[in-house]
């Protein structure tokens, strides 16, 4: 597997997990605010998901940008000997 299909992967993995854990999160937040009496421990629970799919989607966000500069990088012919090495990374 190269890394265009690996980051590819990624990111519908962090994306799909992102969206349904700040999904989650908030609708936990929200019922906590309308139905429940807060407490500390239901609180943490809705900000520990929400945190979570915050830290998913920037991994997702860094997979697209991966994803778009190999894309660049794979359309971009180099004639210089040079750059080769550094295409590598």
């Amino acid at each position: 597997m190269n890394s265009y299909t690996a980051f590819c992967m990624m990111a519908l993995v962090s994306g799909s997990n992102g969206i349904i854990s700040i999904i989650m999160g908030g609708l936990y937040f929200f019922k906590i605010l309308l139905l429940e009496l807060p407490s500390e421990h239901n609180i943490a629970d809705s900000v520990a998901l929400l945190l979570t799919g915050t830290c998913y989607m920037g991994l997702f966000i860094y997979c697209i940008i991966q994803i778009f500069k190999k894309k660049i990088w794979a359309t971009t012919n180099f004639s210089s000997v040079e750059m080769r090495p550094l295409l590598n990374n």
